[in-house]
């Protein structure tokens, strides 16, 4: 197979890829903004009801008496079986926490890492060179940074200023978490959830698996297989959270403003792997050149 024959089902494989993504997360996100229909804002409650087993605080309720202003998580509360489930599929709770939500997505490049570096020491040929996967493993940390620090410390800070401060008084203030009394949920809080599931956790790992489609991983097609079945695993996790978080933690607006900031990595990664421009950039990071004279 030549170069631009690669290239061409590379580009093929990369747009059925991301045009499966693209229409699952977001039928996902969707189903979980109507699931919610406006009525919920949940944040984790410190509250001690008997027979509860967990409880959440409503933050859109103006009054405590309100129906549904005090979520309590019992045997009998058919209504909310997600929220409420006494456990969890493994690893879903790990996605959102530190080092989990950087290694899953790394998981694949890392795999490769480990047996190029095998093959490389005892002089095997690879399907790819160490400076070209260095480049790409440094590209995906660069965006995990840029979510962390920018898309997230960054835009949390911008959004204080802008948004401002929570109210002083509120119902649920000695209910909270936290340290201290605080009505902290009332105001706009872009859903940081959805940023972290649809623009870190799941791109990183599909772009990768996408190269390995025509780039194979060192090791054969056991190890492949492997890695996609870790995938649609991953896939089911975090879109698990994904509806979690639209259904019940946040409103609509605070979703789709997350699901428009995790596009600003989506879309160019996918556009990386679905056209013909950015060659140059390609070439650097998975090896391949443009088929058209320019970029």
């Amino acid at each position: 197979m030549t170069s631009s024959e690669k290239l061409a089902k590379w580009q093929k494989n990369g747009c059925k890829a991301w045009g499966v993504h693209f229409l699952l997360s977001f039928c996902v996100m969707v189903a979980g903004i109507f699931h919610n229909g406006g009525k919920f804002k949940l944040i984790p409650s410190k509250l001690r009801i008997e027979g509860c087993t967990k409880t959440f605080i409503n933050v859109l309720k103006t009054i405590e008496e309100d129906d549904d202003s005090i979520i309590c998580c019992s045997e009998n509360n058919d209504s909310f079986s997600l929220l409420c489930a006494p456990s969890y599929p493994p690893l879903y709770k790990r996605l959102t926490r530190l080092p989990d939500a950087w290694l899953l997505p790394l998981l694949p490049i890392i795999v490769r890492g480990v047996l190029l570096l095998w093959h490389t020491l005892f002089s095997q040929k690879t399907s790819e060179t160490v400076s070209t996967y260095l480049r790409r493993f440094n590209f995906y940390l660069g965006i995990l940074s840029v979510r962390t620090f920018i898309l997230f410390v960054g835009l949390n800070w911008l959004e204080e200023q802008i948004v401002g401060t929570s109210p002083d008084q509120c119902w649920f203030a000695e209910y909270t978490r936290r340290s201290k009394p605080t009505c902290r949920g009332m105001e706009f809080d872009y859903s940081d959830h959805t940023v972290l599931y649809l623009g870190q956790i799941l791109p990183i790992f599909l772009t990768e698996m996408v190269h390995a489609a025509i780039v194979p991983i060192p090791g054969g097609q056991t190890v492949t297989y492997v890695l996609k079945t870790i995938m649609a695993y991953l896939y089911f996790i975090t879109l698990l959270g994904e509806f979690q978080t639209a259904a019940y933690f946040h409103t609509s607006e605070e979703v789709l403003v997350g699901y428009a900031i995790s596009l600003s990595i989506q879309v160019p990664l996918a556009y990386l792997q679905c056209s013909n421009s950015w060659g140059r950039i390609r070439n650097k990071l998975f090896g391949f050149a443009s088929m058209a004279s320019k970029d």
